[in-house]
């Protein structure tokens, strides 16, 4: 049987490897043929480690050291990196939170969350790496439902959705040092809300003015 899809150029990023995955589905037909599901199942591990390299880029603004980059090439590694990022990812979360609220907006976001992926790329090891030819391989009964249930979480998790916070980098100065006292805990929740609300016409006001001044095509920095 010739596979059409196997002939096209791989990409590399999460979205690829889903994409590929979702083939792979296709191609089973709802039969659950063991060897078409293990590839499945390996597009999806890469899929997760994909996810959270693009995680990490995205996250820390593309300014990955050399070092970081280096520790990204094997999946402990990289999850024990993006274990490390939480943290920072949790405050952009909440001061953009915070930033909503100020502005009386609401703010909608789900956040990744990588100890479930972690745990699905852990148990589609378990689906590649038993022999294919040999009794009890997790596929034999055409058990479909994890590979189902990662490809709805990855779907659910887009990095364009689930990194749409505000970063420092694209903030204005007040801002961006705002966020900084917060995220290391110098100023309370409260306080925080209070000095944003206080901010935000401010900016407004300046950006308004400049706009006047320069034209729609000037950016606020």
């Amino acid at each position: 049987m010739t596979v059409a899809f196997l002939s096209e150029p791989r990409g590399v990023s999460c979205e690829a490897h889903l994409q590929r995955a979702e083939e792979w589905l296709r191609l089973d037909g709802g039969r659950g043929s063991a060897h078409v599901l293990v590839y499945t199942a390996f597009e999806l591990r890469l899929a997760i480690e994909r996810h959270a390299y693009e995680f990490l880029q995205v996250i820390n603004e593309g300014a990955l050291s050399p070092l970081e980059i280096a520790r990204c090439r094997t999946p402990d590694t990289l999850f024990a990196l993006v274990r490390e990022a939480l943290p920072r990812y949790e405050r952009l979360v909440e001061f953009t939170r915070l930033l909503y609220e100020a502005a009386d907006r609401e703010f909608v976001l789900d956040p990744v969350d990588y100890s479930q992926l972690f745990a699905h790329w852990a148990r589609l090891g378990a689906y590649t790496s038993a022999p294919l030819d040999g009794p009890g391989h997790p596929f034999e009964a055409g058990d479909v439902e994890l590979v189902r249930m990662v490809l709805r979480d990855l779907g659910r998790w887009p990095l364009d959705r689930a990194c749409a916070v505000a970063y420092p980098a694209a903030l204005p100065p007040e801002a961006a040092s705002l966020f900084t006292e917060y995220s290391m805990g110098r100023i309370e929740r409260s306080a925080a809300l209070f000095r944003l609300r206080v901010m935000l016409p401010v900016l407004a006001a300046r950006k308004e003015a400049l706009i006047a001044l320069v034209g729609p095509g000037f950016a606020l920095e």
